[in-house]
């Protein structure tokens, strides 16, 4: 969840209705199957479209049915320092990319 470290505290405002979810903002989707902090991309009357912060991950849609409360965000609590990323993201996204060029060209 980045820019977060594990342990930081969420702070988060329950949404009444999703009429008021605002694209782009970041919200915690309380759902049947756990906890999950995405933006909000757009709805529609099956569920909505949610994307991360973190490139790696696509966006999905999360079903109205599974979602059991929507809180917006609003606030965190640092429970130790925002470490400085290294250069690690670097190597994964060469590989990553090295790794997709060549399995594009397998087909």
């Amino acid at each position: 969840m980045p820019p977060y470290n594990d342990g930081t505290h969420i702070i988060g405002k329950y949404i009444e209705s999703k009429d008021y979810l605002k694209k782009g903002k970041s919200y915690m989707f309380i759902t049947r199957d756990g906890i999950v902090y995405k933006r909000f991309g757009k709805l529609d009357s099956s569920g909505t479209f949610v994307s991360s912060d973190n490139v790696f991950y696509e966006p999905y849609e999360i079903e109205w049915k599974d979602i059991l409360e929507i809180w917006e965000f609003a606030g965190s609590v640092n429970t130790k320092e925002l470490e400085t990323p290294s250069n690690d993201f670097d190597v994964l996204k060469n590989m990553y990319e090295t790794l997709k060029d060549y399995l594009l060209k397998e087909k």
